[in-house]
């Protein structure tokens, strides 16, 4: 691998991987969600209108009346004050006579308020592309009903997709109203002015009804799961672009692949030397391998029993130390135990239904000093403290 051309690969593209980390640290499995076992139904656009259609009717069956039209309307003004826009929606307009409607004229959704006040939803969660002239007509179908349109939501998943205005016919009138209405709300990207955020979570807040509650909250993992995979495709395809730009650089990230794919061993095998030399490993019996994939420090013997360390790591995300006995009965709970208490390490291992656990803290870069660091001490406190385990152990024996 050449290092300059790393280098340079690195510095050109560390803001945008290390923004795509944060984001993508945030993921959350779906878990046993109605809506995803409805196979690919909620990757469909109108299954998304009719969702937030029943969720922003005031006479729907969620019991919540107008409170969460209400919370709506409220992020759309956050959302026009976020682009210093003078446009308000009048909150009591939309408070007693609305009727909210999907389809109409074709527009995703529209929400008739009182006095010929309408706000028009433009629905493209599941990423479509507008069609020809697509908001100036609609809007030119409300005008044209003499309404008053307050707002025109252009919703995505997409955090950086706004309407195509090349397709657009020029009608000053219409270009003045889409000019001052037309916000784009993202449907989650971790602030207050998202739908996720700023709307649906604000619903679950103030619900009482047990079955919209539930609604509420699948529906709300269904948009998380559903723009994280947006964020990794559109982070996907920035990369491929820079990569068509930068040819050079094509072979130093297939380089770099295998080299990050080969640091966990390579982590693993430092640690596995330092201690496979001077009786390092003692009081363990020796540290080992098995099929290149695990080390382990084997045999450490205290009265009748038998105790292992397994050293094991994870994608480069973790690195852990599992501490159990082996013999006379595999994984039981109290020697180990007993062991750690003797020797003051209880607080340092978590118990996980089978071993001992402990995690060593730094990033993947410190793995191996903090690991080896951590093994010695441990080791230590075990030479140092014989007969108080050998006390430990033999009361557990007798009990």
């Amino acid at each position: 691998m050449d290092l300059e051309q790393l280098h340079k690969l690195l510095r050109d593209r560390r803001d945008s991987e290390l923004e795509h980390q944060k984001k993508n640290s945030t993921k959350e499995d779906i878990g046993f969600n109605a809506f995803a076992l409805m196979s690919d139904l909620y990757y469909r656009e109108n299954f998304h209108s009719d969702m937030l259609r029943a969720i922003l009717d005031i006479n729907e069956k969620h019991g919540a009346g107008n409170i969460y039209l209400s919370i709506f309307i409220s992020l759309l003004n956050k959302n026009f004050e976020k682009i210093n826009s003078n446009s308000r929606i009048p909150i009591e307009k939309y408070t007693n006579k609305v009727v909210v409607v999907s389809e109409e004229g074709k527009i995703d959704i529209t929400i008739y308020g009182e006095d010929k006040h309408v706000i028009i939803i433009e629905n493209k969660i599941n990423n479509a592309g507008d069609t020809h002239n697509q908001i100036p007509r609609y809007v030119k179908f409300q005008h044209e009903k003499g309404n008053e349109i307050d707002a025109i939501v252009y919703l995505t998943l997409n955090q950086y997709k706004e309407p195509n205005r090349s397709t657009w016919i020029k009608d000053d009138n219409l270009d003045s109203i889409i000019k001052e209405k037309l916000i784009s709300i993202r449907t989650f990207t971790g602030d207050d002015n998202d739908l996720c955020s700023g709307f649906i979570e604000k619903c679950i807040a103030v619900s009482n009804n047990l079955d919209a509650l539930s609604i509420l909250r699948q529906y709300l993992k269904i948009l998380k799961h559903l723009t994280r995979n947006m964020i990794d495709h559109n982070h996907l395809t920035e990369l491929m672009k820079y990569l068509k730009a930068h040819p050079e650089n094509q072979q130093v990230v297939i380089s770099l692949k295998k080299s990050v794919e080969e640091l966990p061993w390579h982590i693993l095998t430092e640690i596995f030397n330092h201690f496979n030399k001077d009786d390092k490993s003692s009081p363990f019996q020796q540290i080992a391998c098995w099929k290149d994939s695990l080390y382990y420090l084997h045999n450490y013997k205290s009265n009748r029993y038998s105790f292992n360390t397994d050293i094991i790591i994870t994608d480069l995300s973790e690195l852990k130390f599992d501490f159990s006995v082996r013999q006379p009965i595999d994984f039981q709970k109290e020697p180990a135990e007993a062991i750690l208490k003797a020797i003051g390490y209880e607080n340092q291992f978590t118990w996980n239904g089978a071993r001992f656990e402990y995690k060593v803290p730094g990033e993947f870069v410190d793995f191996e000093s903090n690991g080896i660091k951590f093994i010695e001490g441990f080791l230590k406190s075990l030479k140092e403290n014989e007969e108080v385990i050998e006390k430990a152990l033999s009361q557990l024996s007798i009990d």
